[in-house]
Formats: C-alpha cells, structure tokens, sequence
C-alpha cells in the first residue's frame, strides 16, 4: 500500500513525466497499480464533494431532506409551467 501511495505520488508531481523518460517511450509505474489506487480515491473525492453539498446550505443542504418540499402555485415561475 505504500509502495503505491508513493507512486500516486511521484505521478502527482510529474515524476513520471520528465523529458528523458517520455522520450524513451516508457513509463516507470504499472497501470493496474494506479488503477487500483484510483478506485478508493474517487470514492473518497465524491464522499467529501457530497458532503460539502450537504454541509453548505442551499438547495442540497441536510434539512432539505428531511421536509417535503412545497410546491409553488403560480403560474408564471419554471417550476410551475
């Protein structure tokens, strides 16, 4: 695991992408490695973004949940047509 905490790493601050290695055509770190490390970080990065939506306020905001919403009766708004 940290083997490939350390790969992400290296990729993040474009250790992977000098010159002289882009050149030679390769790349020193394996595909399912990475892919491996992507999947528990994409679930991290849309737990934190969802999060962030609940937390803020607004139309996602926590108590929106938890009430029904009324419905607007007018007939000139989006909503409504």
């Amino acid at each position: 695991m940290r083997r490939t905490l350390v790969r992400i790493d290296t990729l993040l601050r474009g250790g992977f992408t000098q010159r002289e290695v882009l050149r030679e055509g390769r790349l020193e770190a394996a595909v399912h490695e990475l892919s491996v490390a992507a999947v528990p970080l994409g679930v991290a990065y849309g737990l934190f973004m969802g999060l962030y939506a609940v937390m803020r306020g607004g139309p996602g905001r926590a108590s929106s949940f938890s009430r029904p919403r009324s419905r607007c009766r007018c007939s000139s708004c989006s909503r409504c047509s």
